[in-house]
């Protein structure tokens, strides 16, 4: 048996994990969005402008914060290594890469008033399934400076 995580995952399954990971926790208010034809930003402004729906979100924040990072930090080398390998990083590339939202936004996150920072985390979540949706091949990739050593 192989041990090497590259052998084990690709990158479709590591990033169906990760969508599905998104889904499980966001997928519900996506639907919503999309059957409604919002945007993202109506989506995120509503769920942060009630305050019954910001106390359950500021309370998931680093919990989910918490399984994105650990899943980055055993999978986030192997995906970026295998989207080299398969030239997705390349600038002719005719798969879409997305920087990890939530990677990219962790001051957001973590810091400031607690509507804004559920703001910043439905925004991501709404921007992120939507991207997947309207580019289904998408590959969503941490940095290499967002893994910890």
């Amino acid at each position: 048996m192989n041990d090497d995580p590259q052998q084990q995952f690709t990158l479709a399954q590591i990033q169906d994990t990760y969508f599905d990971f998104l889904g499980l926790h966001f997928g519900e208010i996506h639907q919503m969005m999309v059957a409604r034809k919002l945007t993202p930003h109506d989506v995120a402004t509503g769920v942060s402008a009630a305050p019954e729906a910001v106390e359950p979100f500021i309370k998931f924040i680093p919990e989910f914060l918490q399984a994105l990072g650990e899943f980055w930090s055993h999978m986030g080398a192997t995906a970026i290594a295998q989207a080299e390998q398969m030239s997705i990083l390349e600038n002719n590339s005719k798969t879409p890469v997305l920087p990890d939202l939530f990677l990219r936004s962790m001051t957001s996150l973590t810091q400031g008033p607690d509507d804004k920072r559920v703001y910043a985390l439905v925004l991501r979540a709404m921007e992120t399934l939507q991207s997947r949706l309207d580019k289904p091949n998408l590959v969503v990739l941490p940095a290499p400076t967002d893994l910890s050593p």
